[in-house]
């Protein structure tokens, strides 16, 4: 956990120096995409309010809020909801996210993170079945 951590600070520290926003996301890392990769880092930490956060200042910048990379972002705090003991709006927000999404859009990176929400990686490592768990 603490090299997870510390390589969160290291990417913190080369994006605030190198990173930003460009007309053309091709040619660029835009914040939006950094603050993903740093949801699913927090959210695979347990850090769930910080994650939370980052989620949303995320999802703001995404206009048009479809595709894969907000779906991603909702289901992470949907996790996030899991591991808080908040199984109903855990499984409510993954549901809605999941089943909204076009079909062609559920890679298994999308898939993995909607079971997450209901298996054991989403509570807590002392007990089983996530979001089911009461």
């Amino acid at each position: 956990m603490a090299e997870a951590e510390a390589a969160l600070r290291y990417a913190t520290k080369a994006f605030e120096q190198f990173g930003g926003d460009s007309a053309d996301d091709a040619f660029a890392f835009p914040v939006r995409r950094y603050l993903l990769y740093k949801s699913g880092t927090l959210t695979a930490l347990g850090h769930t309010r910080e994650a939370r956060q980052v989620q949303e200042e995320a999802l703001a910048l995404y206009q048009d809020k479809t595709g894969i990379d907000p779906a991603l972002l909702r289901l992470e705090a949907a996790i996030c909801y899991a591991r808080d003991r908040s199984p109903d709006e855990a499984c409510q927000l993954a549901g809605v996210t999941f089943l909204r999404m076009d079909p062609a859009h559920r890679t298994p990176i999308v898939e993995e993170r909607a079971r997450e929400v209901v298996g054991p990686s989403a509570g807590d490592t002392d007990r089983p079945g996530g979001a089911r768990a009461s």
